[in-house]
């Protein structure tokens, strides 16, 4: 059985709620693969919540890449803004566009 990249963003959400350091200042999270189809599944309250948690105060930088197909990504990049909306309001979330050729 493959996994599919909503799985890959519910690990990503797994192992966000196994991180117990308070010291992290700096989360990459690599979405290269992914579907702004698949990227609407992912937890986004959960994954919210935990970033906004007491451990992660101390983030400088949460560093989301997405993929580039073809054309236009800014309907992935405003969901991923409003999905994540308290870490664009305290400026911590940046969106990197990967293009493929």
């Amino acid at each position: 059985m493959s996994r599919t990249d909503g799985d890959v963003m519910s690990s990503f959400v797994t192992i966000l709620t196994t991180i117990g350091s308070h010291e992290m200042d700096e989360i990459f999270i690599h979405a290269d693969n992914i579907s702004i189809k698949n990227l609407e599944q992912c937890h986004w309250d959960r994954m919210a919540s935990l970033l906004a948690a007491v451990r992660f105060v101390g983030l400088r930088n949460i560093l989301f890449r997405t993929p580039v197909w073809a054309g236009d990504n800014s309907d992935m990049t405003a969901l991923i803004r409003e999905k994540l909306e308290e870490c664009s309001g305290r400026g911590i979330l940046s969106i990197e566009d990967k293009c493929y050729h």
